[in-house]
């Protein structure tokens, strides 16, 4: 996902991943990036941070084999209030997986 255009007001963006020292750098680097971040530690408070922050974007993280990740995002599409919303999933998570529902994955130094 691109950075948002420098000289408007930052999009809102809600991060959701598991490790806590990778989700403060992935948030650090967001921020520099001109996102507004929101932090969730796991699915569970994505879900509810998702519902009360609206954000413009999500970042998605959650462990590797057998994560969360895609239960996330079936409740997530699930509900008509925020199935809108971009994801954008960090890292190499199911990436073959991920295609077949029509997704992505960001990877590459630093995510």
């Amino acid at each position: 996902m691109d950075a948002p255009v420098t000289g408007r007001r930052p999009l809102r963006a809600l991060l959701v991943d598991d490790d806590e020292e990778a989700r403060s750098r992935r948030a650090k680097r967001l921020g520099t990036q001109g996102y507004d971040v929101t932090q969730a530690r796991n699915s569970e408070s994505g879900i509810v941070l998702a519902r009360s922050t609206r954000p413009e974007v999500i970042f998605v993280h959650l462990g590797g084999v057998g994560s969360p990740a895609l239960d996330f995002l079936q409740k997530l599409r699930a509900d008509d209030t925020m199935r809108h919303i971009p994801v954008s999933m960090l890292g190499g998570q199911g990436t073959g997986r991920l295609k077949e529902l029509g997704l992505h994955a960001v990877s590459g130094a630093g995510w």
